[in-house]
């Protein structure tokens, strides 16, 4: 046998396709490559006539600097007027290149040059796909974060669908997709199903190449993912449902995508496997939940969000993406429903949940008490509710008097009951008795939901008044909605950060839960038993499934 050391494999032959102006990692990468590897390093120039400009080559590489000309008005300028903080030179290139047949056709021509395609930017995507390249995704960040949070809700044409479609597709087709960074990484993957991220910058990629060059092109493996919905943000700890929802989520131990519907848009991790994705509300429901409010101030913004959740653009498209990977949907309330036709196209016949935070029709039944609207709000609110759990596989609900609703309408196996204290988080500081001489300290934590405000109220005009030796202090959104004239001995905390809410409430002596309307199951009364807390309630406050 010959000693002599085997031939290395010729370097692969790269097209390297950089990303907006002002991002030099293409170039840096491409400079910093061993010769000589021949390299096509094709640089975007956005506003530039739509010609492709060679630049002299340097060693290996041969730089075609290519001019992309938007149509119509820039991307850039629509995102200035509208005074919009976001990816405006990528918009910019994404639409150029999704309407620019020669683009396509010299970035086809280039690929099919190459052994590999390098992606700096996912904006690329859709005017390079189809050439049987392995493909290779090097993103600056997550973009679709920074889109939905830059965009503030702006429509602008589609983009924030538009930007997720060049992402996803380009992020599940690759066969390699580098670590855009923490804290970005969990819901880049989560969301795109990604089984693992390459760590690591583009220097340590170059050894990895030749052999991804000679594995042909090929997939990377998409993982399944729970889907949950819900019409109003699931992150916002003011609210009690919310903070059910997510120890529910939690509880799962599987990744799961939350979807849902809020004025701030995001991306937020609720947990180490669940993320949450809160898209715009569309213009038609923002007018129509304005116009309710200046008819009456009544809890009507869920009804409005089922009118017209099947008609949001970036919710059908997000929808449209996660279908095939869907191994569950769970809905939280019944409001996103309408919905629910649209999923079994996509999805199949994947298990359906409802989360019952209530019987909705009853609590509706309250709280809607004299509004013009209530008769049709309320026929609204029980086909909703009806239809869900008549599709529903399982019916999860906070107490047994709301499950013996549910199952008084047949098929009583599907519905479980799970209590608050099964889901609520168990490293809560236990409360300790008053010291000797300290005034009692009375408790009361509330979101601003109306039955909440009412409670407030009455502490605040009847309870504090005539206990002046007491201090009362409440916790929560419900603080907003108080009278400016207060007590001396009453004190709002607002709302608070988790763990300084729960130091505040682990000096309570005692918890109020004057509560004397609403449905479901408290969860407040839920944290006051975890923290210890000798708790007052009045009917139905009062729960038996605690």
């Amino acid at each position: 046998m010959s000693s002599e050391a085997s031939p290395r494999p010729p370097a692969p032959r790269l097209l390297v396709i950089g990303a907006e102006p002002g991002d030099r990692r293409a170039l840096d990468f491409c400079l910093g490559l061993p010769p000589p590897w021949p390299v096509t390093l094709l640089t975007p120039l956005p506003g530039e006539d739509a010609g492709a400009f060679p630049a002299a080559p340097a060693g290996g590489l041969r730089e075609w600097r290519r001019g992309v000309e938007p149509p119509g008005v820039t991307a850039a300028a629509l995102l200035a007027e509208a005074g919009v903080e976001g990816p405006a030179p990528l918009l910019g290139l994404a639409l150029a290149a999704s309407r620019n047949v020669a683009l396509r056709r010299d970035l086809l021509r280039l690929a099919g040059e190459a052994d590999i395609v390098l992606h700096f930017s996912a904006w690329s995507a859709e005017a390079c796909r189809g050439h049987g390249r392995p493909e290779v995704y090097l993103p600056a960040g997550f973009l679709f974060g920074a889109a939905l949070e830059g965009l503030r809700g702006h429509d602008l044409g589609g983009a924030c669908e538009l930007l997720w479609a060049l992402e996803s597709d380009l992020a599940q087709r690759a066969a390699l997709t580098l670590s855009p960074g923490s804290p970005e990484a969990r819901a880049f993957r989560l969301l795109y199903g990604l089984a693992a991220l390459e760590k690591g910058g583009p220097g340590a990629l170059a050894e990895r190449l030749p052999a991804l060059a000679g594995a042909g092109a090929r997939r990377p493996e998409i993982l399944p993912v729970t889907l949950a919905l819900n019409d109003y943000p699931l992150h916002d700890p003011r609210n009690g449902g919310a903070v059910r929802s997510q120890g529910l989520l939690a509880g799962f131990d599987r990744d799961v995508v939350a979807l849902t519907l809020g004025a701030r848009p995001a991306v937020v991790a609720l947990g180490p496997r669940v993320i949450e994705v809160v898209l715009p509300r569309a213009p038609a429901q923002r007018r129509l939940a304005r116009d309710l409010h200046r008819l009456a101030d009544a809890p009507l913004d869920d009804l409005v969000a089922a009118a017209h959740a099947a008609e949001n653009p970036a919710l059908a498209a997000l929808l449209a993406g996660l279908g095939p990977r869907l191994d569950a949907v769970v809905f939280e309330h019944p409001y996103m429903a309408p919905l629910l036709a649209g999923l079994r196209r996509d999805a199949g016949p994947v298990p359906v949940v409802h989360h019952a935070h209530n019987v909705e029709v009853a609590l509706k039944a309250e709280l809607l008490a004299g509004h013009p609207l209530a008769a049709p709000a309320l026929a609204f609110a029980r086909r909703l509710e009806s239809a869900l759990v008549a599709e529903a596989d399982l019916v999860l609900c906070c107490s047994e008097a709301d499950a013996d609703h549910f199952r008084a309408g047949g098929r009583a196996d599907r519905v479980l009951v799970v209590p608050h204290e099964a889901i609520m988080p168990e490293d809560a500081p236990q409360s300790a008795p008053p010291g000797a001489g300290a005034p009692l300290r009375v408790g009361f934590l509330a979101s601003a939901h109306p039955p909440n405000q009412e409670a407030a109220r009455f502490i605040a005009e009847d309870l504090a008044p005539a206990f002046p030796e007491a201090v009362f202090e409440i916790a929560g959104s419900v603080c907003a909605t108080l009278p400016a004239a207060r007590p001396a001995n009453l004190l709002a905390h607002g709302v608070l950060p988790p763990d300084r809410l729960r130091a505040a409430m682990a000096g309570w002596s005692v918890a109020l839960n004057p509560v004397e309307s609403g449905g479901g199951s408290s969860v407040k009364l839920a944290e006051y038993l975890l923290l210890g807390l000798p708790s007052l309630s009045v009917h139905p406050g009062t729960d038996e499934g605690i």
